[in-house]
């Protein structure tokens, strides 16, 4: 699958990196929340929770948590830096985005496998 296909604040792998897509022509590596341009030919799969390590905190999660947040992002960066927006302002938006998911991220890594089943729905 190429780039194109994936649609923003959709998750994917280039070359085993984490990325989710955050414009027309950019995505965010997951690694370091640094953004960068994505070639249209560049060959992409799309993220599944199997492809996740161990380590990372969000493969002990329900995948519904994170196609949540996806939605959450997706709608904050269309409000607030709509089709791209300017460059800064698209560069503060992932900034600020980038923070809360790593916030969500360290939170859920220490709560997440105690949440009863309750807590879950």
């Amino acid at each position: 699958m190429k780039f194109p296909e994936i649609p923003v604040g959709k998750a994917f792998l280039i070359k085993g990196e984490h990325y989710t897509r955050v414009g027309p022509v950019t995505a965010r590596r997951e690694s370091d929340g640094s953004v960068r341009m994505i070639p249209r030919s560049t060959l992409v799969t799309p993220d599944v929770p199997d492809a996740r390590g161990a380590g990372d905190p969000r493969s002990a999660r329900p995948g519904w948590i994170d196609e949540a947040l996806r939605a959450y992002e997706r709608v904050l960066i269309e409000s607030l830096a709509p089709d791209g927006g300017e460059p800064q302002r698209h560069a503060e938006v992932d900034s600020a985005i980038r923070r809360a998911r790593q916030a969500f991220d360290r939170a859920a890594s220490s709560t997440g496998p105690q949440m009863n089943a309750n807590e879950r729905k």
